[in-house]
């Protein structure tokens, strides 16, 4: 019994790190309007560190601002807008458009929450798709950046993008 106990564990110590997903600490946001997000990395590559996440931002998104963490670089990438928009009384020309964190070194064996804080599109009942990818030393890389098809579940994909489901924001007073 003992012998069938210890396959056991070790069966689901092996299927482990491809339920160990890079997914977002929350399931939704509200649309139109600031959000905190939270995207937990679970793991290194192959027993490797993660010394560098890049998480590529969906467009419509505006105003990001990234958590900073001790001992990481974090720096944001942009792209030109076709349109410019008025935010806030001010003309926006460019838009984030990617997220890196990188120089620190993040063992596999634990996890770390990279945080951003951001505009999120005005679009309520769409899903946000956050392709993202991590890097180790050594050339390991981790890419997290399938997305389900319709009908797809998205629990079955190897390596899934981190998603998050825009809903309606709750009415604010001013």
């Amino acid at each position: 019994m003992r012998i069938g106990y210890l396959a056991a564990l070790v069966a689901l110590a092996l299927s482990a790190p491809a339920a160990a997903h890079v997914v977002f600490d929350q399931e939704t946001a509200p649309a139109g309007q600031l959000a905190t997000l939270g995207l937990r990395v679970m793991h290194g590559c192959g027993g490797k560190p993660t010394t560098k996440v890049i998480i590529d931002l969906p467009p419509g998104m505006m105003r990001v601002t990234p958590r900073m963490i001790p001992g990481w670089k974090v720096s944001v990438g942009t792209r030109p807008l076709d349109k410019p928009v008025m935010l806030h009384g001010f003309e926006v020309k460019v838009a984030p458009a990617q997220i890196t964190w990188e120089g620190g070194s993040l063992p596999d064996a634990a996890y770390e929450v990279f945080e951003f804080r951001g505009m999120m599109p005005d679009r309520p009942e769409t899903t946000l798709v956050f392709p993202t990818v991590q890097n180790c030393p050594g050339g390991g890389v981790e890419t997290w950046t399938q997305v389900a098809k319709p009908g797809e579940d998205p629990l079955k994909l190897e390596t899934p993008a981190p998603t998050v489901r825009l809903i309606k924001a709750a009415p604010t007073a001013h």
